[in-house]
């Protein structure tokens, strides 16, 4: 090995700690982007967060620095997110690769699963989806204490943006026949409907326009195949006040962060809604944002057709479809068939959750006995801290 060799010192502590607060971007588009603009989105996109530092990395790259390691941990969890309409993908820079090693073809992203029959819908089968798909993160279990809350199944997982969007699988039904499901993609942007590939948009691709599996006469991919992001379901089950039996207590940070969200879209409002008052005295200013208005309904419902006209031609080809042969069905080699359980083992274990079995493994000591409730100090200790958040935040709201 020809050349120069250094042996370099270990990084201090401080550095190692500080690399858990750390995470590199980069924006998914050939296009040219202003770096002003992007430090601007991303302020507006997570407010002002305290001691969040950007700096650049390269063309459409830069190095995101956190105050706190969990502020970190919720950016990159509550993604994807787009800057001037395209995708951003977030990545943990580890502490032993350059930032020229740093691979942004992984997005992490939710999926859903649609058109599930009801003992196909558990947590299991979304796990089985998810690797399918990619590298799974998590799977959601949709029963909260035998609750249902979803009517489809939802899995984060990291695909990967060098090939093409999945938009479904045919799985096997209880009388032999096949049945499609269909993929939901959320908070999905800038992907093209003619090939599926994340970064671009039909007007740019040089591909053939793909064509749907179930309807050949339709294209492959369109507006249906994105959706609006979801709350955990832990956040459906509180909604719902459904609390789960040993649910953690220490939540109050995600509280925190959850009510600062609020804060900051109540303050957009406010400052846009002040901005319309200072140009009420100005007519032309109000005929040009009347006609954008008109625009924009139309794109609206330009699009909302669309997606009505796709899903009739879908759900038309389905009810042609049901019952017949496998051969018939299958569109090309790359057709997913998935052999999905019906979540028998599931209902079993909550039965014997239900009936009182709730002892830990090897844990002899609360057989045969419920599990208690928090003893009274605990219940104070949590009003205290929901005290302790409403307080910090009515200071947040006035000194910001």
């Amino acid at each position: 090995m020809g050349g120069d060799v250094v042996h370099f010192d270990e990084a201090p502590v401080q550095q190692e700690a500080a690399a858990n607060q750390k995470l590199v971007g980069r924006v998914l588009t050939k296009k040219s982007l202003n770096m002003t603009t992007v430090r601007k989105t991303i302020f507006q996109m997570w407010g002002d967060l305290q001691g969040l530092v950007i700096t650049s990395a390269g063309s459409k790259s830069f190095i995101l620095n956190f105050k706190s390691q969990d502020e970190a941990r919720r950016a990159y969890e509550g993604g994807p997110w787009r800057i001037e309409g395209h995708m951003l993908s977030l990545q943990w820079w580890s502490s032993n690769l350059s930032i020229d090693e740093v691979n942004y073809n992984q997005l992490p992203i939710w999926i859903q699963i649609h058109g599930l029959p009801y003992d196909k819908i558990n947590k299991s089968n979304a796990e089985k989806i998810g690797a399918i798909l990619g590298r799974v993160i998590t799977a959601e279990d949709p029963f909260v204490e035998r609750n249902m809350l979803r009517p489809f199944l939802r899995v984060r997982v990291e695909i990967d943006i060098q090939l093409p969007l999945k938009t479904g699988f045919w799985f096997k039904k209880f009388d032999g026949s096949h049945a499609w499901a269909s993929l939901k993609y959320e908070k999905l942007y800038d992907y093209c409907y003619k090939c599926g590939m994340i970064g671009h948009d039909r007007r740019t691709c040089v591909e053939e326009m793909a064509m749907s599996i179930v309807n050949p006469n339709m294209s492959k991919y369109g507006p249906e195949l994105t959706t609006p992001g979801l709350k955990s379901i832990d956040v459906e089950a509180r909604k719902a006040r459904i609390r789960r039996q040993k649910e953690d207590q220490n939540n109050w940070m995600e509280e925190l962060w959850e009510a600062r969200e609020r804060s900051q879209q109540e303050r957009v409002w406010q400052r846009r809604h002040h901005e319309r008052e200072g140009e009420s005295s100005q007519g032309w200013v109000r005929s040009s944002q009347a006609s954008v208005s008109v625009k924009s309904v139309g794109r609206v419902d330009g699009t909302q057709d669309l997606l009505a006209n796709r899903q009739v031609a879908l759900q038309k080809n389905l009810e042609q479809n049901e019952g017949a042969d496998l051969d018939e069905l299958m569109g090309d080699d790359n057709t997913t068939v998935l052999e999905l359980g019906d979540g028998a083992q599931t209902e079993r274990r909550i039965e014997e959750i239900s009936s009182g079995s709730r002892d830990r493994p090897g844990d002899k000591s609360n057989q045969g006995t419920e599990i208690e409730r928090p003893n009274k100090y605990v219940e104070k200790t949590i009003g205290g801290m929901e005290g302790m958040i409403n307080h910090y935040f009515m200071v947040y709201l006035v000194l910001d």
